[in-house]
């Protein structure tokens, strides 16, 4: 009768792909894999008197009822711990007192740090784990990392360097807080179950910082079941609360369970934990991300940041490939604008990007040429945070987007042209880990992410026939890409939010001729129209002013920086192109913000010697056509 409901259960256990779970979405694992494991499981228990038991199953390909008969008990007085096992005989165990240990069981002995049989490598905190409602909230996977759920309801990783003693620590997830168990089954494989009893499956890579692949609902009844571990390879061990135990296995090549699954493996299992290592069954020749080369891309431009408070906040990436900061509190001229390398953020190229969070925090990133992205947080004690490595695998520049729920998210494109994504799961929270978003037919360019009211964006860039392209991504839906007609451009674009939503996009063509399109009811009609007069290098930088007037700047060919504006808040016509400065040049192309608090606007750019500068334009007094820019005072 018992087998019989297994089987059952196991038929309804189906494939369903949604993407409306907490990982998201990401490109899928294509190559076929193998299955390989260790001729047995080790299998360590925690009996109710804390005695902690050490077994091996011998079968754990297919779950044969076969158990080595010698099983000796390797400790005491683990009641009041939560043992976890990782690879090569670790164990990680959160403690009640708050600690979290690592143990190492190995040649049949327990490895020794100074004199004590374990190593304490956290010191608070961890007790939760400890409780009824996080004891199935903490797993380790075939790598050795760490993941919990924790009361900010996200999934956290975590990583142990054991010869340096160092963690590195990541918010890779939001929305955790809707399982109730989750275990580790492989490199980065992750399940969680619903109290529902519905089983979910992930796939997360590490190194890349990647969710890979689509979240698979792959279970029913799994509520039954007060305890399920894993020995890596998607083999499942599932332990009912009367304490026997069944064996599962998923094959990730054909979705399925496979045949023999459901099958009752032991009786008696009535302890405190269960916990099996992880790594003891692989997957092997699962396909894995591959980092791409990035060459250095010197001269980036200046990325500016309005806060809510009326600061100007401008970064950048010097020719060290390190971050550049400043804020500039006054732009009156009177106090000068304090900039200085970010404390450890090194290894940059091309541009930054700037976000500010809603509590006022500000978020840093930069991609490396070694393909992964960095970042830091300016605190409200104005203090960097420990500049963190968030992975990817890209080819661009990222692009922050402050979205209309208050929620940051960061766009840029891997080797193969897609779109990948970071974002905050709510607001104030960390971004999470990289998500696919879809394949693209874009360059590698910087992208030009615009946030609309539904809580998404729309998305421009350049395409690889030299056309720029657009697509709307919002939450649920998503547009197909479009072109915006002409041909042979070059570069990035930038677009203004106009009054009724719509967008005005600026570009520079292969002639160096920069041309604009408003997005009409429909879409964008197509063609470009010219705001001739300059000869332009690079890509321009537009802004809605706060006199009502579009903006934009560019640098010419010559070095200088020039700019034009509408002759009137809504003309079609622009006034001639005006240099904004004479007294250097610039290889890194123009930033332009509109800053209303202070009724101007403010041009950021770096000179040819490397200085940054912040030039804040001064209306015409009088009807006179005085200095059009002020150079504020920047420096170290």
């Amino acid at each position: 009768m018992r087998l019989a409901r297994i089987s059952t259960i196991v038929a309804v256990c189906v494939i369903s792909a949604t993407t409306a779970t907490p990982a998201g979405s990401a490109a899928p694992a294509t190559e076929p894999s193998t299955l390989q494991c260790a001729s047995s499981i080790p299998i360590f228990r925690v009996l109710s008197n804390g005695d902690l038991l050490h077994y091996h199953h011998l079968e754990p390909e297919n779950g044969v009822l076969s158990w080595d008969s010698n099983v000796p008990t390797i400790g005491l007085s683990w009641q009041t711990g939560r043992a976890v096992a990782g690879p090569d005989g670790v164990i990680y165990a959160p403690w009640n007192t708050g600690e979290l240990r690592r143990y190492r069981w190995v040649n049949n002995a327990w490895e020794m740090y100074n004199g004590a049989w374990y190593r304490t490598v956290d010191a608070t905190g961890w007790d939760r784990y400890t409780t009824a409602d996080y004891k199935n909230r903490i797993t380790v996977d075939a790598e050795g990392h760490i993941y919990t759920v924790e009361p900010d309801g996200a999934l956290h990783w975590r990583a142990f360097d054991a010869t340096t003693g160092t963690w590195r620590h990541r918010v890779i997830a939001g929305g955790w807080s809707q399982y109730n168990l989750i275990f580790a089954a492989g490199r980065g494989i992750i399940y969680g179950r619903l109290p529902n009893g519905n089983l979910h499956r992930y796939r997360y890579h590490a190194a890349s910082n990647r969710w890979i692949g689509t979240v698979q609902d792959i279970g029913r009844d799994w509520q039954r079941f007060d305890r399920v571990f894993s020995a890596g390879g998607d083999i499942l061990y599932a332990i009912e609360p009367d304490g026997e135990m069944f064996w599962y296995r998923w094959n990730e090549d054909t979705d399925s369970w496979a045949a023999q699954t459901g099958g009752l493996i032991g009786r008696g299992w009535l302890d405190l934990a269960a916990t099996a290592q992880p790594d003891a069954c692989q997957r092997v020749g699962t396909t894995v991300p591959a980092r791409p080369a990035v060459p250095a891309q010197p001269n980036g431009a200046v990325t500016l940041l309005g806060a809510t408070d009326g600061h100007v906040h401008l970064s950048y990436v010097d020719s060290e490939g390190r971050a550049v900061h400043g804020e500039a509190a006054d732009l009156s001229g009177g106090t000068p604008v304090g900039v200085a390398v970010v404390p450890g953020f090194v290894g940059a190229t091309a541009t930054t990007a700037t976000g500010e969070y809603q509590d006022g925090r500000v978020a840093l990133l930069a991609t490396g040429t070694d393909a992964d992205t960095r970042e830091s947080i300016l605190g409200a004690n104005d203090a960097w945070s420990t500049p963190t490595n968030e992975g990817g695998y890209l080819r661009t520049a990222p692009t922050v987007a402050r979205l209309s729920t208050n929620q940051l998210a960061a766009y840029a494109l891997d080797a193969d042209y897609n779109l990948w994504t970071r974002q905050q799961p709510s607001a104030n929270a960390p971004l999470d880990g990289w998500r696919f978003v879809g394949a693209t037919p874009l360059a590698h360019e910087r992208l030009t992410v615009v946030p609309n009211s539904l809580g998404g964006v729309q998305i421009i860039g350049l395409g690889r026939n030299g056309v720029f392209q657009t697509a709307v991504f919002n939450p649920g839906s998503r547009s197909t890409w479009a072109g915006l007609g002409g041909s042979a451009f070059a570069g990035s674009a930038s677009a203004v939010t106009m009054p009724d939503g719509k967008l005005q996009v600026f570009a520079v063509d292969s002639a160096g001729v920069v041309q604009t399109q408003r997005q009409g009811a429909t879409g964008f009609p197509g063609t470009w129209t010219a705001v001739g007069g300059v000869t332009a290098a690079g890509s321009p930088s537009a802004i809605m002013a706060p006199d009502g007037t579009l903006q934009v700047v560019v640098r010419g060919v010559d070095g200088y920086l020039y700019y034009a504006g509408q002759t009137a808040p809504g003309a079609t016509t622009f006034n001639p192109w005006r240099i904004i400065t004479t007294a250097d040049q610039t290889s890194t192309d123009p930033t332009a913000l509109a800053v209303p608090s202070a009724s101007t606007w403010v041009v950021a750019y770096v000179t040819d010697t490397g200085l940054p500068k912040l030039r804040r334009y001064n209306p015409p007094v009088g009807g006179r056509s005085a200095e059009a820019f002020v150079d504020l005072p920047v420096g170290g």
